[in-house]
């Protein structure tokens, strides 16, 4: 046969209604990504039920020969509803949605995307605003470690010096590159004509606050507030997560960082 139904468990990521009022829905499962297609106008409950950062049991019609899929029923498992107390919460679990998508849920690791999806909206519902893009960060961060592109925090990436720590100005960082430079190698960079301007300088706190990011179990409120509260550490992951997207994250644009 053909045609199928199959069920799994997901959360929608993103949604998007067609100009003859039906809607096309991601989600992010386990076994993957999937856009499938919803029929059903505004009053649809079907419709309704399918909107982002939803976990949800879905129910899928699949077509092989036509690569059709179409959502037929969605069940709600939890619908993290304090994320709709602050443009804060939302814009947090828009920067991890659109990082998933743009990586294809760093590189094809579906499970652990899912698993630190589920743990940030699960934080976001119990903090604040002012701490919502902080634990949006650290989800940016700790996903560079699944793909690969978690710069070392201890070493220059130019010429392996030890970075201290304990330095007014320990490391900077020029965008683009994969990892951080000690200041001889930044001087050197600018003096080769490197645009001052798109190099960031870190502090030896800066540096440690990535470091507790990155080994931290879980993302946590508690430890992300520290990378909200750095100008400078808010600024490299954003640059390390786009240069990992390969592109820009309009989420993350929505306030200054």
């Amino acid at each position: 046969m053909a045609e199928r139904t199959t069920r799994c468990t997901g959360i929608i990521l993103h949604a998007r209604d067609t100009a003859r009022g039906d809607r096309l829905v991601t989600v992010l499962t386990q076994e993957g990504i999937q856009t499938l297609f919803m029929f059903g106008g505004a009053r649809s409950s079907l419709r309704s039920a399918a909107s982002p950062f939803m976990l949800a049991d879905l129910e899928i019609y699949a077509d092989a020969r036509s690569e059709f899929r179409k959502l037929t029923g969605v069940t709600i498992l939890e619908t993290y509803d304090s994320l709709r107390q602050s443009i804060e919460h939302l814009q947090a679990a828009s920067m991890a949605a659109e990082f998933i998508l743009k990586t294809s849920a760093f590189g094809g690791e579906y499970a652990t995307a899912l698993s630190m999806l589920t743990d940030l909206l699960h934080e976001l519902c119990s903090c604040d605003a002012g701490r919502a893009i902080g634990l949006g960060l650290a989800f940016l961060w700790k996903a560079l470690i699944p793909l690969g592109l978690l710069p070392d925090t201890d070493a220059c990436e130019s010429c392996g010096k030890p970075l201290m720590h304990t330095t007014g100005t320990a490391a900077w960082y020029a965008r683009g590159d994969a990892g951080f430079l000690c200041p001889a190698c930044a001087q050197h960079r600018l003096d080769t004509g490197f645009p001052r301007q798109a190099m960031l300088v870190l502090s030896g706190q800066d540096l440690s606050v990535l470091e507790a990011l990155a080994h931290a179990p879980r993302i946590s409120a508690a430890e992300s507030a520290h990378a909200a509260s750095s100008a400078a550490a808010s600024r490299v992951i954003a640059a390390l997560a786009e240069r990992a997207a390969e592109g820009k994250l309009a989420s993350l644009h929505l306030f200054s960082l």
